[in-house]
């Protein structure tokens, strides 16, 4: 890949970011974007196949993060059972909160782009992908700690979609409505209490 193609290509997705962030994907135009990019519409098809493209090319690289960094935490929430430290479990949920609310506001605009302007794309449902992933996650681990001899209560599909889309909605909001970091930080402190004393109760541990 040349310097040149490659220079042009980050003045795509530059022009493309500003562009979705500022009239949605929808709005957008991408004949505007092209010409910010000072470029053809011809030439932009050999950086990407259309418009939708050009959005995941934004968005795809935070959410293959954002998987790694929930991989790497729920190594740790195993290990916590595999010890029998359940309080280990709650700390580790809490720290994860803010690892997670680091790597956001490093990359806000781009959350912005999948909470708040994603309509049209093939990332339109990313909080409710995010939500199933989560769902089949706590289901597995559920399992496994009762395997370890650990007493879970059962909690149905239906039920537990639901109460991780209200976690997940909260964190949400941080982006959608714009909050400050100190701000997502101090206010996420209090959701974590919430809902791990929630998530005691239900699930009996």
């Amino acid at each position: 890949m040349g310097r040149d193609y490659q220079k042009t290509h980050e003045k795509l997705l530059e022009s493309a970011k500003n562009s979705f962030l500022q009239d949605g994907y929808e709005r957008s135009n991408l004949r505007k974007i092209c010409s910010e990019a000072n470029i053809t519409t011809g030439a932009f098809y050999r950086h990407f196949e259309d418009k939708d493209s050009l959005f995941a090319a934004l968005v795809s690289p935070v959410i293959t993060d954002m998987i790694e960094m929930y991989n790497s935490a729920s190594g740790e929430s195993y290990t916590s059972i595999n010890s029998k430290d359940i309080t280990q479990l709650w700390e580790t949920n809490e720290r994860t909160v803010h690892i997670f609310l680091d790597y956001i506001y490093d990359h806000f605009e781009v959350f912005k782009l999948l909470l708040t302007c994603a309509d049209g794309t093939s990332h339109s449902d990313f909080l409710n992908r995010a939500v199933e992933f989560e769902v089949k996650q706590a289901t597995e681990f559920f399992r496994f700690a009762q395997q370890q001899g650990i007493c879970v209560n059962v909690i149905e599909e239906e039920a537990l979609h639901i109460l991780i889309n209200s976690y997940f909605s909260s964190l949400a909001e941080f982006v959608v409505h714009d909050y400050p970091k100190k701000a997502a930080i101090k206010h996420s402190k209090i959701l974590v209490r919430f809902f791990n004393a929630g998530w005691k109760e239900i699930l009996g541990i």
